[in-house]
């Protein structure tokens, strides 16, 4: 292995175990003791490996070759003795009745047992509708973004972020395009259902996915970004009435209570919000920050707080506007903006070669809780 190899396996390994970290962290309890514990023990060993990476990719890249190999050597000797993910899965999955079913019903995981649709039980839950549900509701969120109003981020009548917003609305305008081509191509790939009134509801959204995009203005971002902020309002609120038909994506909670066969397999779909749980529904709170509310916390460079209104944060000298709306945390300096969703992280240099890293532990339309941290 020669030195460059060695660089591209150690920043190929960060990229995938910072993945495998942040995928495994966002699963839920399932109850299960040898499931749960699977899942500590997974995540152990891959924060042990990554302890073991350069601090980023620029002492990836400053490093020796000699201490590219090594470095290349012990994390490919380390990630060598993790056992076969799926096998283990397997096993785990079999040791419990509850778990089989559901691991079954996952549309992502391929079935232990083969599946034999109950005629007696028509509201039973089925593979192919927990896939439909699974598709189905982030294009009723994606949609319910898209036709979010960027006029109720409070960010954008602060003067502060004045020089950033005709780019915010730039973007905001070009992107619209882009997301409904998106729900386009994903639509066409939600499967019938066999229930007309579902299939129906599918339907009308691909044509007013498809109405809307004809409606969009033209131009791209970076054409966008010469017009005057008047004019970009303007088309804001074009793009407002080009996507006013897709408010019928909110209607799926309605649609699937209406219809039993349908309803179980909803529920057990991860990215869809349970009809039928006791729950209250609407957003999960957001947990406490240690700093609290406590801006000055931040001034040394490391602090955790929660921010729910546009705050001016001074980390080491420099200071930032942070403001949480439903497209996640922004983050302004005199230099540039970022908006980072719930997991996310942003990086900010600073004079003298430092590091201000932002990274967003949890996101509501109300508020974020964010960890701060310098590096060199």
């Amino acid at each position: 292995m020669e030195g460059f190899e060695a660089e591209w396996y150690l920043s190929s390994v960060s990229s995938t175990v910072g993945d495998a970290i942040q995928a495994v962290e966002s699963v839920s309890p399932s109850g299960n003791g040898a499931a749960d514990a699977e899942s500590a023990r997974l995540l152990k060993v891959l924060k042990e490996i990554q302890g073991q990476l350069p601090e980023d990719s620029d002492a990836i890249t400053k490093a020796a070759d000699k201490k590219k190999l090594s470095t290349a050597e012990r994390l490919a000797a380390a990630v060598g003795a993790i056992p076969p993910q799926a096998t283990i899965l397997t096993q785990v999955v079999k040791s419990d009745q509850a778990l089989a079913v559901s691991h079954d019903l996952a549309p992502g995981c391929t079935p232990l047992t083969p599946s034999t649709p109950s005629k007696a039980n028509v509201s039973a839950p089925t593979r192919a509708l927990v896939g439909w549900a699974a598709r189905m509701c982030p294009l009723r969120d994606s949609m319910t973004s898209l036709r979010a109003d960027p006029f109720d981020d409070p960010l954008t009548e602060d003067p502060r972020f004045a020089p950033f917003l005709g780019s915010r609305l730039a973007e905001y305008i070009s992107s619209a395009g882009t997301r409904l081509d998106r729900m386009r191509d994903a639509l066409a790939e939600v499967p019938a259902t066999g229930i007309p009134a579902v299939d129906e509801y599918r339907a009308s959204l691909a044509s007013g996915v498809k109405k809307a995009r004809a409606k969009l203005p033209e131009g791209d971002r970076f054409f966008l970004m010469q017009l005057p902020v008047s004019q970009l309002k303007k088309q804001v609120r074009q793009v407002s009435r080009a996507t006013a038909g897709l408010e019928s994506a909110a209607d799926l909670p309605d649609l699937v209570a209406g219809h039993p066969e349908l309803l179980a397999s909803y529920d057990l779909a991860p990215q869809c919000e349970p009809l039928t749980s006791s729950r209250e529904p609407g957003a999960t709170p957001l947990p406490s920050a240690e700093d609290g509310g406590d801006l000055a916390a931040c001034r040394d460079g490391t602090c955790q707080i929660k921010v729910s209104k546009p705050v001016v944060v001074s980390v080491n000298g420099g200071r930032y506007l942070l403001s949480a709306a439903d497209n996640g945390l922004s983050i302004v300096r005199d230099t540039g903006y970022m908006v980072i969703g719930a997991g996310g992280t942003g990086r900010f240099g600073m004079n003298g070669g430092k590091t201000t890293e932002f990274r967003v532990k949890a996101h509501s339309p109300d508020g974020a809780v964010l960890d701060i941290s310098t590096s060199e």
